[in-house]
């Protein structure tokens, strides 16, 4: 049977008394043990030289079903379906409105809330519905292009992809969204790209314009100026930092845009142990908390991990001086109590309190000390008590491990997401866990995959989107902002059917409202207490007494001391 079969078989199936049989390059019919059909894939079959992965074939067969009358559906790796009818040979390629890849490393939602992700091969924007495919000009050609019943749309940028994978994806104050291609040479890539989703206008960073710095003969023996980015950060007026490891040529750490005339400027080293900053977070004070990654060159420390912290004035970059720096008295308070551990994540929330995730875990500090005379800051831990009544640091989630890429992201009602690779944790501005300590993963929520990279929070409409390996997870959250007067109350899903649904959303409803939900006749069957910093509420269909209730339209009301009321219905059915 494998006599003339071209490349590695990946299904074959018995139908009809035919053996079907597809490699990744033709699909074949066997009949009495003779070959009586074939089709060699039809798209995508000349070999592509790519700068990253070499050569290889465009695009390849992934799987088979068999259809009505001769008809062969036919998976093809990022172009679609083929169906194809046996008896004429003829085929249509069908490929849908989607993302042209299912893992994104970073996202954000945009203030009209739009949503965007990149990765290493490429960045979608989600606008009304349909998807917008920026692909980088030597990768463009795998993706189907001149096809009939084609929704799959994607546009060629002028950039070559990188080598690792983005940390940062935002919006700037202008609308153009600002993210890394980190892990570049400036022969043949950029490090920083700037997008205009609307116009598909594109600016570059890094190329041969010192911007972005880059190794040059301390870490390898080369002077390459090999550029690497991590986190992005955008400043509360709207200049934008971007943290710039392996920075020997210049020891410029962090480029700086200022968002009035895109102007860069640079935050320079502090000394010669600081070439791996790895995040960056502003406080209230106008100071600039830099968090590092550990490593050492054979007996030279290349980078002395820990947490940094440059005091700044009128955000003048350029003027900054070694007597910028703030001396962090006792750095040994880190998570692990390890001053020279690799720092992941720095973020304040709204309360101006620090969080530090590092390899060893994550802190947080109610407040710092600053001393102006000699320039230090000596920060204050949340404490508990040990069994022998001592005050010491509370480590979150140690049962966790931490890598880079893991992070803290805070949401608009001051609760910090805690992403990883083993899940997700929510902790509210209480200290409390949401929606328990078990946080979120695969078996007990949407989420499609436990390796998380990033979080982004549609606050109007209280969605989260995470990034998974496996592709977006949208999640219904109670944070939201309070909704505008003109929204009506939503209630899904109505009918609510019981047993088969397990509870009904009810959301688009001010914060701290109280929620009654009655018969027909104003008899009250269900109370709810929402928080100040919760805009919708989950029912389980339950009474007062915790029954479940019966077959009606019930009318469901929120009052509020300062808002307008809202009344809505809802259908119930139980079977």
């Amino acid at each position: 049977y494998l006599i003339g079969i071209e490349g590695d078989i990946v299904q074959s199936e018995l139908i009809d008394e035919k053996l079907a049989v597809l490699t990744g390059v033709e699909y074949y019919e066997i009949t009495e043990g003779n070959l009586t059909f074939s089709f060699p894939i039809p798209v995508g079959n000349q070999m592509v030289k790519t700068t990253v992965i070499g050569t290889e074939l465009k695009t390849t067969f992934t799987s088979f079903s068999a259809g009505d009358n001769g008809d062969v559906l036919l998976g093809v790796q990022d172009y679609g379906i083929i169906i194809l009818n046996n008896v004429s040979n003829n085929y249509k390629l069908f490929t849908p409105d989607t993302p042209f890849r299912n893992e994104f490393q970073a996202i954000t939602i945009t203030r009209d809330g739009k949503m965007a992700a990149t990765s290493q091969l490429g960045t979608i924007f989600h606008n009304k519905g349909q998807y917008k495919n920026f692909i980088p000009v030597h990768y463009h050609s795998y993706y189907p292009d001149g096809f009939d019943n084609v929704d799959f749309y994607a546009a060629t940028l002028q950039y070559k992809a990188s080598e690792h994978f983005p940390i940062s994806i935002l919006e700037k104050d202008n609308g153009k969204l600002i993210f890394s291609n980190s892990g570049v040479f400036p022969s043949w890539g950029t490090a920083v790209i700037e997008l205009d989703p609307v116009s598909h206008g594109l600016t570059t960073f890094g190329d041969n314009n010192d911007i972005i710095d880059g190794i040059w003969g301390i870490y390898k023996d080369t002077l390459s100026m090999y550029m690497v980015v991590n986190q992005i950060e955008k400043d509360k007026i709207g200049n934008i930092l971007v943290t710039n490891p392996f920075c020997e040529k210049n020891g410029n750490m962090i480029a700086i845009q200022s968002r009035d005339n895109g102007a860069w400027s640079h935050i320079h080293i502090p000394d010669e142990n600081s070439y791996r900053p790895q995040t960056i977070a502003l406080d209230n004070a106008n100071r600039a908390w830099v968090g590092f990654a550990y490593e050492s060159l054979g007996d030279t420390l290349y980078s002395s991990g820990g947490i940094k912290v440059l005091q700044y004035d009128n955000l003048e970059f350029s003027n900054q001086t070694d007597s910028s720096w703030v001396r962090i008295k006792n750095q040994g308070k880190v998570p692990g109590n390890d001053s020279t551990a690799s720092v992941w994540s720095l973020v304040f929330d709204d309360m101006n309190f620090l969080w530090v995730l590092n390899e060893k875990g994550i802190r947080y500090y109610e407040g710092y000390s600053y001393n102006s005379l000699n320039k230090t800051i000596t920060l204050d831990p949340f404490t508990v008590l040990d069994q022998d009544g001592n005050e010491i640091p509370y480590d979150f989630l140690p049962q966790v491990s931490y890598t880079k890429g893991n992070r803290i992201k805070v949401d608009s009602q001051n609760n910090k997401w805690v992403i990883t690779h083993q899940g997700v944790w929510v902790i509210q501005e209480s200290m409390a866990f949401w929606p328990s300590e078990e946080g979120l993963h695969t078996e007990n929520s949407g989420l499609l995959s436990d390796i998380v990279y990033d979080v982004a929070f549609d606050n109007d409409k209280g969605l989260a989107y995470l990034a998974t390996d496996k592709g977006i997870s949208v999640l219904q959250i109670p944070f939201a902002e309070n909704p505008s007067k003109k929204q009506s109350m939503y209630i899904s899903p109505n009918p609510f059917i019981i047993p088969d649904d397990d509870w009904v959303i009810i959301k688009n409803i001010p914060s701290g409202s109280i929620i009654k939900i009655m018969t027909i006749t104003g008899s009250l069957i269900k109370e709810i207490n929402l928080p100040s910093n919760e805009s919708q509420a989950i029912w389980d269909g339950t009474n007062l007494q915790g029954n479940s209730v019966g077959t009606a339209v019930y009318l469901v009301s929120a009052h509020h001391p300062s808002e307008r009321n809202k009344v809505s219905k809802i259908a119930v059915i139980r079977k």
